[in-house]
């Protein structure tokens, strides 16, 4: 397993061996992303037949949270352990690669400054200009000073959003 590019039916084996008396079970391959709806339905009526649609809910939104944490703590031992001949490794046929990460930039410059200061007004006049047309119960006629015709202001018309789901857990 030096090199990350093992042959799959080795990997496949040696990972058996390795549950055989465990009780935590590890899929031997990686689930490619196109059969993850399949496998996900048939997961949650497994889970279905045992628990309600709610507890099913909190338990996945549970897993996932610990998964993620789990993931995190890992990056960081994946970094020091990366091997540096190596661009990836393989395991389990995912392909593992390390990345830089988003650049930031650090300005001592005037105008730069001066075109934030307008950008941050621009945002404040323009979230006003949202909150007063929200606040329209009708359109109105305006006399446009600068060329002189009548124009019409818009209410804002409220776009109903999807429903989100939200589980909060404890602290």
């Amino acid at each position: 397993m030096a090199n990350g590019n093992e042959n799959p039916e080795e990997v496949d084996r040696a990972n058996q061996e390795t549950q055989k008396g465990t009780s935590l079970k590890v899929p031997i391959k990686v689930i490619p992303k196109s059969l993850r709806p399949e496998v996900a339905r048939k997961m949650v009526d497994a889970i279905l037949k045992t628990y309600d649609t709610f507890e099913v809910l909190v338990i996945l939104r549970q897993l996932r949270d610990v998964a993620d944490e789990a993931a995190k703590q890992l990056c960081e031992d994946v970094i020091n352990k990366f091997p540096s001949s190596e661009k990836q490794v393989i395991r389990m046929g995912a392909t593992i690669e390390l990345r830089g990460g988003k650049k930031d930039w650090e300005y001592d410059d005037l105008e730069i400054t001066r075109l934030e200061t307008e950008v941050e007004a621009k945002k404040t006049e323009l979230k006003e200009r949202q909150k007063f047309l929200q606040g329209l119960r009708t359109d109105y006629q305006q006399l446009d000073d600068s060329t002189g015709e009548i124009k019409t202001v818009h209410k804002a018309k409220m776009q109903n959003s999807p429903l989100n789901v939200v589980v909060t857990f404890p602290e």
